[in-house]
């Protein structure tokens, strides 16, 4: 008898503990570096002038990247610019991160379809 208590206790065990490490990401740091990037992403997409869903989806995804790798750099250069700031700045740079992500992504992709444009042409520039 003590042995099946002992497996029940322990089953539960794990329970709380995933429980509490999925409620502490949804409603921690990361959720609303995750969100805020996301945020970033889908405003840098309703910007742009052709608006596809595929593309939306896109940069969705591609502002949570942004947001969760290059957020404490974003932090860092918004305090450089706007000095000392207070609050939840984690959302901050976050949404500021997704934004310029996909903005500098934007950039690169067109970048790169000149280039393309120029190699297929034998080199002529673009200017027509």
């Amino acid at each position: 008898m003590p042995d099946r208590f002992t497996e029940i206790a322990s089953g539960w065990a794990w329970v709380q503990l995933w429980a509490t490490l999925v409620f502490g990401w949804l409603f921690g740091e990361s959720m609303r570096v995750v969100v805020s990037g996301a945020s970033g992403g889908l405003i840098r997409w309703l910007m742009d002038s052709k608006r596809r869903i595929r593309d939306g989806l896109v940069a969705v995804v591609g502002g949570i990247i942004c947001a969760s790798y290059l957020s404490p750099l974003a932090l860092r250069i918004l305090e450089a610019v706007f000095g000392e700031m207070s609050g939840d700045t984690s959302g901050t740079a976050g949404f500021a991160a997704g934004l310029w992500g996909m903005s500098l992504a934007k950039i690169m992709m067109g970048v790169l379809e000149v280039a393309g444009r120029r190699i297929s042409r034998g080199g002529d520039s673009d200017v027509a």
